[in-house]
């Protein structure tokens, strides 16, 4: 780690780098159930439409419905999901920004 600090400045600068790993992977910690959540919203999202659409060749009504309103449900959670993600995005770079400026 000498080596770095010899390399690249000073003490400092190898503090501030350790500081900004740290963020990074506070925010990775952070937006990985987020993601996980986005991921399972579109999953279902297109596993309902599948079914909706079998139910349309099937001229089942009742099951068009059920599996519309299913799709709508998992749009929401998705857009739920983009906005955390969006608002953890944020927060980080905002937590780097103040470390850049000191």
């Amino acid at each position: 780690m000498l080596n770095v600090i010899k390399t690249t400045g000073t003490k400092k600068h190898f503090v501030l780098a350790q500081k900004m790993v740290g963020a990074f992977t506070d925010q990775l910690n952070e937006s990985n159930p987020i993601l996980t959540e986005i991921s399972n919203a579109m999953a279902g999202e297109g596993d309902a439409r599948d079914k909706m659409e079998r139910a349309i060749s099937l001229s089942e009504d009742k099951d068009v419905k059920k599996w519309k309103e299913a799709m709508r449900a998992f749009a929401k959670k998705k857009e739920v999901g983009n906005t955390n993600l969006m608002v953890c995005s944020a927060k980080y770079k905002e937590i780097m920004r103040k470390m850049r400026e000191g």
